[in-house]
């Protein structure tokens, strides 16, 4: 008896600390400016007005009315000891911010009735640990549940159709989470910086996956990516440093910026032949990424594409592209094989930086343009013929390619940059147009080590041929032909040295 008048005395200094320190009108609580830790809100109410109780720190436990259908935008927004709140049956809609920063909110049990849930709503309740959300929920918006650190378990309304921008980002503590089947829409950075989740099942009904829609989830360790995706948006998985496995659907015609980047584990990778573009960065830094094979139909691969795969030994580029952009393949350490199609007119800067293991490599017969540091430090590089086609060789193109021992040049004037073969320390033969004039400047120029020998394409034809001739498997009758050319060849070079000395000696008269 003496507990139930100490009850009632209890309430009824509530309800007269809340008449004195509040606004009620119309059904709407309005404000509150009290100072208790537990307030019950009147029956009476149906709406709390936006920041009714925002940036009250005293409040731990609140009770709303049987009666109240609307939480308007930010009305507990910063109350940072709200540890727990009793919504009723009737609640309807839970406006923008509502919650935002109760960061000792630890749970709560959402009504049936509730069909929106507004941006940021419970973003930086970072007590809170579980959440379910009801069937009836039509719209989660974006930023709803970002940055709750504590967040472990989620269990997300059938009813749902998307996932909006941000709103799990930073949830660091969900482990697993099932995407419910009417979900068609995965927005910008959904899940970004779950760094804890490992496992996620889209249903086959999603059509699209927003940028950075996984980024930084850095247990992730395999992904599906549904059969009516057709684009891996920017940064999508960038920085999964535990995905092993990515199944891509056969839909896919474009890989975003940095889609896989720094995916550290990612082993092998399938491209689908709908392919059709390859971003910037797509891959770089997939230091497990062994092999890989471009479609044909891809017509566009971006800078740095695959750079820094340093365990990528062999590439397949079936497709017809018009140039390797600058630092493609920079620093893919193993790379041995590469096989680049005749459709290729531009090397860029840095395309085949570093690439310490590649020996050889067979070079277009349309390319026009190699860049600057093309193949800098190709250490294990050892020979190198470039295409009659080829106007411009960049400064430094091959600088540092230490075991480089024989260079040809076209037969024909072009234009080639500064130091182009400085530190080939290994050089001793450098084949150069017969049209060449200036030797020691353009030596000096291209930074040719000394010990180089320098020999005209004219004297080059010769020495092959002279070199078949006398090899013992050469036959008689191929050497017959052979002492012929040679003939021809010796006659050719008398004939254009005389010309050389009438023009000399005309040109000496006429002064």
């Amino acid at each position: 008896m003496a507990n139930e008048k100490e009850q009632k005395k209890q309430a009824t200094e509530a309800d007269r600390d809340l008449a004195r320190n509040s606004e009620i009108r119309n059904g709407e609580f309005i404000r509150y400016f009290g100072k208790a830790s537990e307030v019950t809100v009147p029956d009476t109410v149906q709406t709390i007005t936006e920041g009714a109780f925002a940036g009250n720190h005293k409040l731990t436990h609140v009770t709303l009315g049987k009666h109240v259908s609307v939480i308007q935008p930010g009305a507990f927004k910063g109350c940072t000891q709200l540890k727990s709140i009793t919504l009723p049956a009737s609640l309807r809609i839970i406006g923008a911010d509502a919650f935002r920063g109760c960061t000792a909110l630890t749970g709560f049990i959402l009504p049936r009735a509730v069909t929106f849930i507004g941006q940021s709503a419970f973003r930086e309740c970072r007590s809170l640990t579980h959440v379910v959300l009801t069937t009836g929920l039509e719209d989660l918006g974006a930023f709803a549940f970002c940055d709750c650190e504590a967040l472990e378990s989620i269990t997300l309304a059938e009813t749902l159709t998307a996932i909006h921008r941000g709103t799990f980002w930073g949830c660091r503590s969900i482990k697993s989470i099932e995407i419910p089947e009417a979900v068609v829409r995965i927005g910008r950075y959904a899940f970004g910086k779950c760094t804890a989740l490992e496992e996620i099942k889209l249903p086959d009904g999603v059509t699209y996956l927003g940028t950075g829609a996984f980024s930084e989830c850095r247990k992730l360790k395999e992904f599906h990516i549904p059969s009516g995706v057709r684009f891996l948006a920017d940064y999508l998985f960038s920085c999964c440093e535990e995905l092993e496995t990515v199944e891509i659907g056969n839909a896919v015609t474009y890989i975003g910026i940095d889609a896989f980047c720094s995916c550290k584990k990612l082993g092998a990778i399938n491209l689908p032949h709908a392919l059709s573009r390859i971003s910037s960065s797509a891959f770089l830094g997939c230091s497990a990424l062994t092999e890989i094979t471009v479609p044909e139909g891809v017509k566009e691969i971006g800078k740095r594409a695959f750079a820094f795969c340093t365990s990528l030994k062999e590439i397949s580029l079936l497709a017809e592209i018009p140039a390797i952009e600058e630092e493609r393949f920079l620093c893919c350490l193993s790379l041995e094989h590469i096989y680049l199609p005749d459709s290729v007119a531009r090397i860029g800067d840095k395309s085949f930086m570093r690439c310490l293991q590649m020996q050889s490599i067979r070079l277009p017969i349309k390319l026009q343009s190699i860049g600057e540091y093309a193949f800098a430090e190709c250490e294990a590089l050892t020979e190198m013929s470039l295409p009659s086609t080829l106007n411009r060789l960049g400064s430094h193109a091959f600088w540092g390619c230490t075991a480089l021992e024989t260079a040809i040049l076209p037969n024909k004037r072009l234009s080639i940059g500064y130091a182009a073969y400085a530190g080939c320390d290994s050089l001793k033969k450098l084949v150069v147009p017969d049209s060449v004039r200036l030797f020691r400047y353009r030596l000096d120029r291209w930074q040719i080590p000394t010990q180089a020998r320098i020999i005209l394409h004219k004297e080059l034809e010769i020495s092959m041929l002279f070199a078949e001739m006398t090899a013992p498997e050469t036959d008689e009758e191929r050497r017959e032909e052979l002492e012929r050319q040679i003939r021809v060849a010796l006659a050719k070079i008398g004939r254009r040295r005389k010309a050389g000395k009438k023009k000399k000696t005309r040109t000496q008269v006429q002064r």
